[in-house]
């Protein structure tokens, strides 16, 4: 059975380190920082939620997720502007039961309104949202890189 957790911001990078643990393919293709060690990957990932937090733009809601007391993912929310800002599943616990529950609480706790921003390079992360009803609705620039605007379809 899988879990979801509201935990602290000093908890959270342990859930990111197990999340990217193992996915070569994300850390050296798909990440904004690409690199060959997981631990940098997780290590920028987690700068840049901290990053997030010390700015005014809403609470951050942070969830762990376990599977049988094992920590296998995370979610970063912005309740207050219904913004997914970062999640990570560990690449052995990506079946679709699973993600089928991770959207289904992201969706329940935004009460179905959600945004998503990411990096276009993210193609992953991409492909798996617009397979489960997001649809994008722009294309923006962010540190010089394209980065689309994703909504959840309802």
């Amino acid at each position: 059975m899988v879990t979801f957790s509201e935990i602290g911001i000093d908890s959270l990078l342990v859930y990111i380190l197990n999340s990217f643990n193992g996915d070569e393919k994300l850390c050296s293709k798909y990440h904004i920082n690409n690199s060959e060690y997981y631990e940098l990957c997780a290590s920028d990932t987690y700068t840049r939620i901290i990053e997030l937090s010390k700015e005014k733009v809403g609470k951050l809601s942070i969830f762990g997720i376990k599977k049988s007391n094992t920590k296998i993912g995370f979610i970063v929310l912005l309740k207050d502007l219904n913004i997914m800002y970062s999640f990570g599943l560990h690449i052995q616990s990506r079946t679709e039961e699973i993600k089928k529950q991770l959207l289904d609480f992201i969706s329940s706790f935004l009460n179905g309104n959600v945004k998503v921003f990411l990096y276009k390079k993210n193609i992953p992360a991409i492909l798996f949202l617009l397979k489960n009803n997001y649809k994008t609705t722009k294309e923006l620039v962010e540190n010089n890189q394209p980065v689309l605007q994703l909504e959840l379809c309802q």
